[in-house]
């Protein structure tokens, strides 16, 4: 158990430290001005600036055509193990088969694929996921353990059909979600 806090650790910091790098990094600041800009995104909340520097950070490409984390990776001394599990990241709608006290044991919409999942803050926080309901979530592995990263949505388990639309979206974004665990 200690091996998956230091991991949720190590996740968690290396996360903190990227966050940090593009408030100091001129380029990559500007960089991401350019982003809200071009997007017309409008940041009215902090967890709307959390949720746009996640998505930015790890699926969004540079002016220059470089993803994020790669500029991030070649100009930082972080972990390169962590890197590599971040640059793999990917997300998925996912529905809670079962509910144990530190993770979830989930099945994956698009390749049926079944795993276990965990959360990177306690599970007391999240009460509101229920067994049987969908999960849009992203996915991180590290040392053969998978983490939830990020949850974006909670679906009903009483709306299939909305879980299947966006796992379709999902899908089309990463195709990896397809053969992921087959």
């Amino acid at each position: 158990m200690s091996a998956v806090i230091d991991s949720v650790n190590l996740i968690g910091k290396t996360m903190d430290d990227m966050l940090d790098f593009i408030a100091k990094d001129d380029a990559l600041a500007h960089d991401f001005e350019q982003y809200l800009e071009k997007n017309k995104i409008e940041l009215v909340s902090e967890r709307d600036f959390n949720n746009i520097m996640i998505e930015y950070l790890l699926d969004m490409k540079m002016q220059s055509g470089l993803r994020v984390l790669e500029y991030y990776s070649r100009n930082s001394n972080s972990d390169k193990k962590i890197i590599n599990s971040l640059l793999n990241s990917f997300c998925a709608v996912f529905q809670v088969d079962k509910i144990q006290s530190n993770a979830y044991e989930v099945t994956c919409l698009t390749s049926n694929a079944k795993t276990t999942l965990i959360p990177m803050v306690k599970m007391t926080h999240l009460k509101q996921i229920g067994r049987y309901d969908y999960i849009k979530a992203r996915i991180i592995e590290l040392d053969g353990v998978e983490y939830i990263l990020e949850i974006y949505d909670i679906i009903s388990e009483y709306n299939p059909y909305k879980a299947t639309v966006e796992a379709i979206k999902y899908m089309l974004i990463n195709p990896k979600t397809a053969y992921y665990k087959n």
